[in-house]
């Protein structure tokens, strides 16, 4: 199964780099170096910001919770929704996936990711009991947020097709990443890249124009 997912995660990355791509033309060519110029940056301000470092922080206190409530301590509801909310709501194809939803009204990548947070759920619900149940409301409400915002500023009128591919190339490298990782090839330190989200469409719009 993970395989699986890695598989449609590959397939998703290189898919949202191919439809925002432009060919082997000037545009084109321009848009791969945007996209590198756009990494480098993303991952520098990552970088000096410890996204990866703060969300592994994040998941650690999260392990070290469901480690504990395994080795015998009770059941408790509460910990349980802690834990599960904090592993489900962060990462990269959280905000990938619900932004890829709200540009595009491609769901493929939360869908991945709602089948791994099931399998999961499995597991820290024997532990936790139905309090893991719980954290799919929060989860919910944070991805359908992004998933709004990014529908809204994903208007033409407001980014332009240009922001839109750009987005969507950088997006498809994050994912790859992280088929790296299911995969078990490379450990990347994909969240620093996030802000190349944000960085890539301000990038294509100075130098690309709107494309309106």
């Amino acid at each position: 199964l993970r395989l699986l997912l890695g598989l449609l995660a590959l397939y998703n990355g290189l898919k949202m780099m191919w439809d925002g791509w432009d060919g082997f033309s000037g545009k084109g060519l321009a848009q791969i170096g945007l996209l590198f110029v756009s990494l480098l940056l993303g991952g520098a301000i990552g970088t000096g910001l410890a996204i990866q470092k703060r969300i592994s922080g994040l998941g650690k206190i999260a392990e070290r919770s469901f480690a504990k409530a395994s080795q015998g301590t009770p059941s408790r509801v509460g910990e349980g929704f802690v834990t599960c909310t904090i592993l489900f709501c962060v990462g990269p194809m959280t905000l990938v996936g619900a932004f890829n939803d709200g540009l595009y009204g491609d769901s493929q990548l939360l869908l991945i990711k709602s089948v791994m947070d099931g399998i999961s759920t499995m597991a820290f619900t024997k532990v936790y009991g139905w309090g893991t149940l719980l954290s799919a409301i929060p989860v919910f409400v944070f991805q359908g947020t992004v998933s709004l915002l990014a529908a809204l500023l994903g208007n033409e009128a407001s980014l332009g097709p240009n922001a839109l591919d750009a987005i969507g190339m950088s997006g498809g490298y994050i994912v790859l990443g992280i088929a790296l990782m299911m995969f078990g090839v490379q450990r990347v330190p994909i969240a620093n890249y996030m802000p190349a989200l944000f960085v890539a469409p301000a990038l294509a719009t100075w130098f690309l124009g709107s494309g309106n």
